[in-house]
């Protein structure tokens, strides 16, 4: 597998549209329709609907606008320290309904990408630094929509970025697969 494309640069804000997500009172959780969680972003670079186990109570409207949608990415928003923000992961199951949580940020590509790409891409250590630039720290550790938007990044082309995000899943299937004979 060769990997010959040069990258381009691009501002974070013309590839991607970025959306705060939904906050709700604690009453409105439990039931209803699936909400992708601060943990589910921390923990996996690759989500489906098969990783989402929240439940929220929403009208259709929030329905609409705090959508989830395959190749959509998403950064976890704020935290208790800069190494936890900023962490990426991709929506890449089946269309269902879905929305994800106010502790999050929701970037839909403008143009053909594979999120899942950038969300390994920007998960790496220079990536993370960058993020954590563009990031403020106050009591708490903030990246906002409108810093991320100013943020540049490179990137090869879409065949390039699926060949890459491809060779990231079968090594973290290998990862999993030891770690499993190991316990």
């Amino acid at each position: 597998m060769e990997f010959t494309d040069e990258w381009s640069e691009h501002k974070f804000e013309n590839i991607f549209d970025i959306k705060n997500g939904l906050n709700k009172g604690k009453d409105y959780f439990g039931e209803g329709i699936r909400i992708l969680n601060y943990m589910d972003v921390n923990k996996y670079e690759l989500n489906t609907e098969n990783t989402i186990k929240g439940l929220v109570e929403l009208t259709d409207d929030e329905i609409e606008r705090y959508s989830v949608k395959p190749n959509d990415l998403f950064f976890t928003r704020t935290s208790e320290t800069s190494e936890e923000i900023g962490l990426t992961s991709a929506y890449m199951g089946n269309t269902i309904k879905c929305v994800f949580s106010g502790f999050l940020l929701r970037a839909r590509p403008k143009i053909d990408l594979n999120s899942l790409f950038f969300a390994y891409y920007l998960r790496s250590p220079r990536q993370r630094n960058n993020i954590i630039k563009f990031s403020s720290i106050t009591t708490r550790a903030l990246i906002s929509g409108g810093n991320l938007s100013k943020m540049k990044i490179k990137y090869p082309s879409i065949e390039e970025q699926n060949k890459i995000a491809n060779l990231f899943l079968i090594l973290d299937k290998k990862v999993e697969l030891l770690e499993k004979k190991i316990s």
